[in-house]
């Protein structure tokens, strides 16, 4: 339940600074797009089964596509991509948060890859790729640097919070686990 309820706070975080920072699709000035709850679905899901990671993943792009008017699967799309490369990649990391940070920043320039090449591919843009990293991928990493650094401090906040309530529970537990050997 804990977990819903964080992830409502990540989009609602991601929808709220989309508000705020409006994208430019005329490429004439710098975009940002937030990456808060596609780095906590990353993350969060890292240590789940692959099916159930990317069911989340799906789900959470095609929300992305229903409150932001998009293509239809373009942010799923991504999302699942995104998902895919966070287990590959995440495999060969150990926990520090210089490596965490990392990790974020690329899962957010892999979706903006992805987005790229499926626009290109649908015909929806004709920028060439340099255009589209300054244009839009520069701002949108340097702007998710501490976009990511809130996420994995909530992360580690609600792993406390869920250590917390585990110690309660077993606190309450009475079994006296000698009698039953």
């Amino acid at each position: 339940m804990m977990s819903v309820l964080f992830f409502a706070a990540m989009l609602f975080l991601d929808l709220v600074l989309m508000v705020l920072f409006r994208v430019d699709h005329s490429a004439i000035a710098l975009s940002f797009i937030p990456g808060a709850a596609l780095v906590y679905i990353a993350f969060e899901t890292m240590e789940e089964p692959l099916n159930k990671a990317v069911f989340w993943a799906f789900f959470t792009g095609f929300l992305f596509d229903l409150l932001l008017f998009n293509a239809l699967f373009d942010y799923a799309f991504s999302m699942v991509m995104v998902v895919i490369v966070v287990r590959i990649w995440s495999k060969h990391l150990s926990e520090s948060i210089i490596e965490r940070i990392m990790l974020g920043l690329l899962l957010v320039f892999v979706r903006e890859m992805s987005l790229y090449g499926l626009a290109l591919i649908q015909g929806f843009t004709t920028m060439n790729v340099q255009t589209w990293l300054t244009m839009r991928v520069f701002l949108t990493i340097l702007g998710n640097i501490p976009v990511i650094i809130m996420v994995l401090m909530w992360l580690d906040f609600q792993d406390g919070f869920d250590a917390k309530q585990q110690r309660k529970q077993r606190r309450k537990e009475r079994v006296f686990w000698y009698r039953y050997k």
